[in-house]
């Protein structure tokens, strides 16, 4: 794989005013810039105050300068970061500056990519530097950290090894192929084979749980005209976000809002009520309703009697349905959660707020949101696919296979310790790292 270190500048902080913005250049031999940007090459890991030098060579900002020297820096190259004061005609100067000192503008996720093909992160680590900037909640936040700081991949690299012991064993007798394996050898290897499968799936429910958390939840609200679904919405975003009468078809288009429930970003989407009607405008508002519960990972289905005429109908999604009896201040009945293995039962008054925390624990609860966070990573559905495709190398019958055919299975082992080489970027290709670092911010 082609690698270059020429030198690269981009602008680390948000476009816009503010107090400082950063300008990080990275490459081989930064001396020539630096002298040519503030005089002098700083000392490394120095905090050094200096006068930026525009390209007429005239003062652009006094700024601090910090000067790493690689390998001993995020990209394992020399890194120099200029922290001038935040406005967008200054550090518009200083990066027209560096680029006439001879860096170039670095493509996005450029720092990150260099950073990973000089051993400072595997792939797993980079990818979650995107996630821990782009992260909406504390848990997504957490998660990332844990996958930054390598406790995805140890896993994962602890699963590898554990393959590579058991190839190499295997593969010492394809040497003797007119022997059988020694009943001894081939219960070990089968034992092993079988615990690293078990291993493997539990991560993969880990990263399922991980992914789950990253793309967050989409839940749509359902159910007849005037149940209360409107006001429910209203009570989860803490506002008025939609309008609320007695007049049956209110809500003709879709309207979502996003809440935290326990650390993970839920989109809540109020949606038409689903009857039969003539109304060529609510019947566009039903069409656009059905569409989103097609894509939905959820529904709140929002009744107010215990029979309703739309319950065959929530029967037959696919989806996981928290069936929820609203107005029960009408009723006299108390509030109430009943978990179900496809969902749960609620009964709550959303006009006076009583039961909404029980919501919040039964959506939680269902997709296990409070579980160990500690053990938990981000995971993307890149990670997945690798994970389930060395998953399906490992589904054969390990002691069948290896007694009847040594190689078949060494093969099997090989593909499985492939996909997951693939995941930590031991295997990889310029399509792949141009896929992934492209989707990176400028500057990280």
């Amino acid at each position: 794989m082609s690698q270059s270190n020429d030198p690269i500048a981009a602008v680390a902080t948000p476009a816009g005013r503010g107090a400082l913005a950063i300008l990080r250049i990275s490459g081989h031999d930064l001396g020539h810039i630096a002298t040519r940007l503030i005089g002098r090459l700083p000392d490394a890991r120095n905090a050094t105050y200096c006068r930026v030098i525009g390209i007429e060579n005239e003062t652009i900002d006094n700024a601090i300068v910090i000067y790493f020297r690689g390998p001993q820096s995020f990209t394992g190259e020399d890194v120099l970061e200029i922290q001038t004061h935040g406005g967008a005609v200054i550090i518009r100067e200083v990066m027209r500056a560096a680029i006439a000192a001879g860096a170039r503008q670095a493509r996005p996720g450029e720092f990150s990519e260099r950073a990973f093909l000089n051993g400072k992160l595997d792939l797993i680590q980079a990818e979650a530097v995107a996630d821990l900037i782009e992260s909406s909640t504390t848990l997504s936040a957490r998660l990332a950290q844990n996958s930054l700081s390598g406790r995805f991949s140890q896993q994962v690299n602890s699963i590898v090894e554990s393959l590579k012991s058991i190839h190499i064993q295997l593969e010492a007798t394809i040497d003797f192929p007119d022997e059988e394996l020694p009943p001894l050898v081939l219960s070990e290897l089968t034992e092993r084979t079988n615990e690293v499968a078990i291993e493997l799936t539990r991560l993969i429910q880990q990263a399922e749980q991980g992914a789950r958390i990253r793309a967050g939840l989409n839940i749509v609200i359902i159910g007849r005209p005037n149940v209360g679904k409107s006001t429910l919405l209203n009570v989860l975003a803490g506002e008025d976000r939609a309008i609320v009468t007695s007049e049956a078809g209110t809500t003709r288009d879709v309207l979502s809002i996003d809440v935290e429930l326990g650390g993970l970003l839920a989109t809540f989407h109020d949606t038409a009520g689903l009857r039969d009607t003539e109304n060529a405008i609510e019947q566009e508002g039903v069409r656009r309703a059905k569409q989103k519960i097609e894509q939905a990972d959820a529904a709140l289905f929002v009744v107010t009697t215990d029979y309703d005429e739309l319950n065959d109908y929530v029967a037959d999604l696919t989806i996981p349905v928290f069936k929820i009896r609203n107005k029960i201040d009408l009723d006299a009945l108390d509030v109430m959660l009943e978990p179900r293995p496809t969902g749960a039962y609620l009964q709550i008054s959303a006009k006076h707020e009583l039961g909404i925390d029980l919501l919040h624990t039964a959506v939680a609860n269902y997709f296990n949101i409070d579980g160990d966070a500690d053990n938990t990573f981000l995971a993307r559905e890149r990670h997945l696919v690798e994970l389930l495709t060395a998953e399906e190398a490992l589904a054969f019958g390990h002691r069948a296979l290896f007694q009847a055919s040594p190689e078949l299975g060494a093969e099997q082992l090989r593909l499985a310790m492939r996909a997951l080489g693939t995941l930590t970027g031991e295997y990889t290709n310029e399509d792949l790292l141009g896929d992934i670092f492209s989707t990176f911010c400028i500057g990280k």
